[in-house]
């Protein structure tokens, strides 16, 4: 619910949000900078990836088809490919949504459960970018109940529950 908050897919009922000391939902709608690969979130079914890319890059018109297709290959996604998004792994699919979050280099990047269904190979991959974005001085978000991997590529780890954030360190 929170990557949603922050999204500007849901209004929150109570608490306050403060970035860059402006409050989220008064002073601005969504974070101005923001890459976000939600759970069950799906691109056109029949488009390949980077048509489907192509299309959510025209809407803010930051980035072009070079920064689309390198971001399909750091997932390991040929941007070449002419598959149709549904003909794809879920794996792959999560690869694409991730490319889809990373192609504008955002400042903030808002994913939930983006490991899910990922091999050892991509939730290899994953890190490495995830790293690799930190190292770009974005902001990660990360919302996994698999803490163990969460644990291998940030220093820190907070719990939400019941509405609170917990350090568990």
């Amino acid at each position: 619910m929170l990557l949603k908050i922050l999204c500007g897919l849901v209004k929150p009922t109570s608490g306050t949000i403060i970035y860059r000391g402006r409050c989220l939902q008064k002073e601005m709608e969504i974070l101005p900078s923001v890459g976000i690969m939600l759970e069950n979130a799906g691109l056109y079914p029949e488009w390949n990836a980077l048509k489907n890319l192509t299309w959510l890059a025209s809407v803010r018109k930051q980035v072009g088809e070079s920064e689309i297709r390198t971001a399909l290959e750091r997932t390991g996604i040929n941007p070449s490919d002419k598959k149709q998004f549904n003909k794809y792994s879920l794996g792959n699919r999560q690869r694409i949504l991730l490319a889809q979050a990373i192609m504008e280099k955002p400042e903030v990047l808002l994913l939930d459960e983006p490991i899910n269904a990922l091999d050892d190979k991509g939730v290899e991959l994953f890190k490495h970018i995830i790293r690799q974005e930190c190292d770009r001085g974005a902001i990660v978000l990360i919302a996994s109940h698999q803490m163990k991997i969460l644990s291998d590529i940030t220093g820190k780890v907070f719990r939400l529950e019941n509405g609170r954030i917990h350090n568990d360190e």
